[in-house]
């Protein structure tokens, strides 16, 4: 029910924002609002609304790490490299520290590393990119995300070698990991490989549409279709 959600959420913002600037800073709570009503046009295609969301939040709220990850995420979907690492870094900046409204998981470490990591990717920088994320990974050594954004930086690299290798070293201890088998399926399809891409490819649509994930499925299908 995303439209209620969005709803409730724009309710809950406005009333915050029509409350003098002194209280508005002053709720631990009011940035977290922000965060999840940006996040909500986000998933809605609005990016824009998103935005402008955050860019009021962070004028009248005292930020909290979801508000600057929220806004590092729109940064980074716009290719506004450096306004993210900048948010991205703010995140890394709360680690350690007890908050009163909680963060969450991997915010201050692991997910901002990658989130910098891409950042770099769009700026060009791999090497930088590529130290950060195999700290990721070392970090966590089932993160998929971290293990994602590492083979693309190696299929960038022309490393499609590498870059299978990483995502199989991941579905050794992770086979349920549907991304990797997926990304595994469009590797060995790119390679010629069209059996293997077909059974990777199949178990990323099992996995996803178990998950709910059927559009995501049909894309799978849609690229074992591809001749």
């Amino acid at each position: 029910r995303q439209q209620d959600s969005l709803d409730l959420l724009q309710r809950c913002f406005d009333g915050i924002l029509a409350s003098p600037p002194s209280i508005a800073r002053g709720l631990p709570y009011a940035s977290e609002v922000a965060a999840l009503l940006a996040l909500a046009y986000s998933r809605l295609d609005q990016p824009e609304r998103a935005q402008s969301v955050v860019d009021l939040a962070l004028r009248r709220f005292v930020a909290t790490p979801n508000l600057h990850y929220i806004a590092a995420s729109l940064a980074l979907h716009a290719r506004q490299s450096d306004v993210a690492i900048a948010h991205y870094r703010r995140c890394l900046a709360f680690r350690g520290q007890v908050l009163v409204v909680p963060i969450q998981e991997g915010i201050a470490d692991c997910v901002s590393w990658i989130g910098i990591a891409q950042a770099l990717m769009q700026k060009g920088h791999f090497q930088r990119a590529e130290k950060l994320l195999r700290r990721a990974v070392d970090f966590d050594d089932c993160n998929e995300p971290a293990h994602l954004a590492l083979s693309r930086l190696q299929i960038e690299q022309r490393d499609t070698g590498a870059a299978l290798q990483t995502l199989m070293s991941l579905l050794a201890r992770q086979p349920d990991a549907a991304g990797a088998c997926e990304q595994a399926a469009w590797i060995l399809q790119q390679t010629g490989f069209k059996d293997q891409a077909r059974q990777f490819g199949a178990r990323a649509c099992e996995l996803l549409r178990q998950k709910g994930c059927d559009q995501e499925a049909g894309r799978v299908e849609k690229l074992l279709a591809a001749k």
